[in-house]
């Protein structure tokens, strides 16, 4: 026969693991940001691919999902990183919440759009930092500039 000290140990055990807790799924939310890239000289770098992108929020690696470079179209980045043509504004946006950070200034033709859906498993209620790094620049010649990130309202957005 168990003692009430074991089945509230057993209890506090599987809260611990998770088990008996059943939390609210964290809400999904798309982020939109501009990048620019340049090289030593300040050079604008134009022509990368989405798959020369890795961007991290809170060091949590994040998929892109849609693309694009400087003024031509957005593209659909499937699981895979092959794009495709996006047939509907929606697609980005998915009903869902979002921030919207792409610059003001005008100068997309130098820049890319990058939108990703934000990994549910960031808790950061606060200030979530955005990092992008260039893949295929090992020397790390290039710099990257961005907005550093956003910060989340007390109801999740």
């Amino acid at each position: 026969m168990l003692s009430r000290r074991d089945v509230f140990g057993i209890a506090a055990g599987l809260i611990s693991a998770g088990q008996l807790c059943s939390q609210a799924p964290r809400p999904v939310f798309w982020v939109k940001f501009s990048v620019t890239v340049i090289d030593s000289q300040t050079h604008y770098i134009n022509g990368l691919k989405p798959s020369d992108f890795r961007v991290l929020e809170d060091g949590i690696l994040q998929r892109i999902s849609t693309f694009a470079d400087g003024t031509k179209p957005p593209l659909l980045v499937n699981a895979d990183g092959t794009t495709r043509p996006i047939v509907s504004a929606k697609v980005t946006q998915g009903g869902k919440p979002g921030i919207d950070l792409t610059r003001e200034d005008g100068d997309l033709e130098n820049s890319y759009t990058i939108t990703y859906y934000s990994d549910p498993s960031n808790h950061n209620e606060g200030f979530r930092k955005i990092n992008v790094e260039i893949v295929p620049d090992a020397e790390k010649q290039y710099r990257v500039r961005t907005r550093p990130g956003y910060r989340m309202s007390r109801g999740g957005l």
